[in-house]
């Protein structure tokens, strides 16, 4: 959920991951995204539709 609504800066993630990510992680991110997506969507309604919409997109193409 870190960057969900947001992204902390490059330094954070050269430390988090002390490396290179891994070859999945967008596949992986949008995955871990999509349940609190969708449970926005549930409810605050269709502006987070487009956020599901992408979520998935990455998904299926991962």
């Amino acid at each position: 959920m870190l960057t969900l609504f947001g992204a902390p800066g490059e330094g954070f993630f050269a430390a988090y991951w002390d490396g290179d990510a891994p070859a999945d992680w967008p596949r992986r991110e949008a995955l871990f995204q999509l349940y609190p997506l969708l449970n926005h969507l549930l409810l605050f309604g269709g502006a987070y539709r487009s956020g599901v919409e992408r979520a998935l997109s990455r998904v299926e193409a991962g």
